[in-house]
């Protein structure tokens, strides 16, 4: 009898054991997805129209992308466009200025669309108003994608943004494959141009970085968010969502 009660014993300390390991690991995994997928969250007291909205408003935005429609774009955009090359000085361009120097037909275009394919893929975030890096009067809601960067340092994180990416064992495309890393945020020097952003003879751009378990490598530049520094910023404004800035992130200047 004695015998059968100490191996229940052990049986319940053993699953009771394995439950909060299980815990442990599923509210890792819940908050690595919470931080990766960061998406608006509408407050219930704000009318519902602007979850609808939003929703038309993604759809015409993929649309845009998919077609790469500089007309359909345009109607997505506020009066004034914020943008990094200071081309119309503070607080932007006139939409007709804008499309002088952003999605053009040519290869800088094409770049722009690229861009903004990726980040509208990765999805919005809700930001406060005057984290915004312009404003406008009568903007009451803000949203900003890529989503990934609203938790990410710059000058020490990168985001990967394809699974089974290779980790290389030098900054060489010819050089082993250490492993293959899915996506998620990976530490980096990513303002150190001599030992944590190399480009090889090839003019290709690597990011050493080191995983979880302590494995040293390089990553391609262009499968990192470090390609994909732009804000793509929405404001809630007039009972319409539309884009109003379109910017380069603050950090190192290289790749700006």
């Amino acid at each position: 009898m004695y015998k059968s009660l100490l191996i229940f014993s052990l049986l319940i300390v053993f699953f009771a054991c394995q439950s909060r390991t299980d815990s442990k690991s599923n509210k890792e995994e819940n908050q690595n997805e919470q931080r990766v997928k960061l998406l608006p969250s509408f407050n219930k007291k704000q009318p519902t129209i602007q979850e609808t909205k939003f929703k038309n408003f993604s759809k015409k935005l993929d649309k845009a992308i998919h077609f790469q429609s500089v007309i359909l774009l345009k109607e997505l955009m506020y009066d004034t466009i914020f943008e990094s090359s200071d081309i119309c000085g503070y607080p932007g361009c006139l939409k007709d200025e804008f499309f002088e120097f952003h999605f053009t037909k040519d290869l800088s275009g094409l770049e722009d669309w690229k861009k903004l394919k990726i980040i509208k893929e990765e999805g919005f975030s809700r930001i406060k108003i005057d984290e915004a890096i312009v404003n406008f009067k009568g903007i009451t809601e803000v949203l900003q994608a890529p989503s990934f960067l609203k938790e990410m340092d710059l000058e020490t994180e990168f985001f990967l943004l394809k699974d089974s990416t290779p980790l290389k064992s030098k900054p060489l495309q010819s050089s082993s494959t250490i492993s293959y890393l899915n996506r998620g945020y990976y530490t980096c020097n990513c303002c150190n141009y001599s030992t944590g952003i190399l480009t090889d003879k090839k003019d290709n751009t690597w990011i050493k970085t080191i995983t979880n378990n302590g494995k040293v490598g390089y990553i391609s530049f262009n499968s990192t968010s470090l390609s994909t520094i732009k804000y793509l910023t929405v404001g809630w404004i007039n009972n319409e969502w539309k884009i109003f800035s379109w910017y380069s992130g603050e950090y190192c200047a290289k790749y700006d």
